[in-house]
């Protein structure tokens, strides 16, 4: 399964608060991209500008589904808290 990600609103960030901001940032989501997929041991890589994938071998994309939304939920409660 191939997964798609990047960071709404990434240009206004960068636009606004400059490169270093923009920068801390990227680092941050590609930690945070990294962390979400490694109980898969996916292959993760980011494209250009905001742009991640990951490559991830699943056996049922509908259980598959189900985990990265279930981590993806306690990842983002993790970055609000």
């Amino acid at each position: 399964m191939l997964v798609e990600a990047d960071i709404r609103g990434f240009k206004f960030i960068n636009q606004n608060y400059g490169e270093e901001a923009a920068d801390q940032l990227i680092l941050f989501f590609s930690k945070f991209i990294s962390k979400a997929a490694i109980e898969y041991h996916a292959i993760v890589g980011r494209g250009f500008a905001d742009h991640f994938y990951a490559l991830v071998k699943i056996t049922s994309v509908h259980k598959a589904m189900e985990v990265f939304k279930s981590n993806l939920e306690k990842y983002s409660a993790e970055i609000k808290a």
